[in-house]
């Protein structure tokens, strides 16, 4: 595969092969709390949501496949958070390192930036210290570290909450 990245607008047609990146993440790994599969429901739910409220939804595709996929919401409910959004960002295990995952959350965060985003923030399991080096390698800075808070493959959890800034 060549390295050359198409980022689009996430859609229907990719709701299936954003799932098949993002399940074995989920059933094969510590890196997110959840046990639970995405369904192409589950998919198309959250981003027709991220979409409604404005925020982005977006895939990498490398020679014509997806390969990857990020997305941003409102950290938390309620007014005072909506300018403070977290973001997701997974890879097909096959092209993690090769720069996707940099393209995907720069592109993020020149679409929150431009819609007066303060803050990005990264919740990014303990256990995944390649995630915490990719975070902090584009500008992430630790806050804190939430000890214990997760649940997964009988074992108890801890998570790193990052944070960078978008405006001035």
């Amino acid at each position: 595969m060549s390295k050359k990245f198409k980022i689009e607008q996430a859609n229907s047609s990719h709701f299936s092969t954003i799932r098949s990146i993002w399940n074995p993440i989920i059933r094969e790994t510590l890196w997110t709390f959840n046990d639970k599969e995405k369904s192409i429901e589950d998919i198309e739910t959250m981003i027709l949501e991220r979409n409604n409220q404005g925020h982005s939804s977006i895939v990498g595709i490398n020679d014509g496949k997806v390969v990857g996929f990020a997305s941003y919401g409102q950290f938390r409910s309620g007014t005072g958070y909506r300018k403070t959004m977290e973001h997701t960002v997974i890879i097909d295990k096959n092209l993690r390192g090769c720069g996707l995952g940099r393209c995907l959350v720069a592109e993020l965060e020149k679409d929150a930036k431009n819609k007066g985003v303060h803050f990005l923030i990264a919740g990014v399991s303990e256990s995944n210290s390649a995630g915490v080096s990719f975070h902090e390698s584009i500008g992430f800075e630790k806050l804190c570290i939430l000890p214990n808070i997760g649940f997964k493959f009988g074992k108890f959890l801890s998570l790193i909450l990052m944070q960078k800034k978008l405006t001035k």
